[in-house]
């Protein structure tokens, strides 16, 4: 649970880890959750991990791309 705390108090890292938690576990509405919540935020691994799911043909990622730019 640490992890997910500092996730929702902020941390792109955590953020960018709980992404990479859910991805794994093939739960990509909150893969992608997260992953736009550290990309917002500066996190250059999370952007990238957005556009290999954009790349990858998933239509939500290319909308959370859409959000940030």
């Amino acid at each position: 649970m640490i992890l997910l705390d500092q996730a929702l108090q902020g941390s792109a890292e955590a953020q960018f880890a709980m992404a990479g938690l859910y991805r794994a576990a093939r739960d990509m509405s909150h893969a992608r959750r997260w992953y736009l919540a550290a990309a917002g935020q500066g996190h250059a691994a999370a952007l990238a991990s957005l556009r290999s799911l954009a790349g990858d043909g998933d239509a939500a990622a290319f909308y959370a791309l859409g959000v940030l730019s």
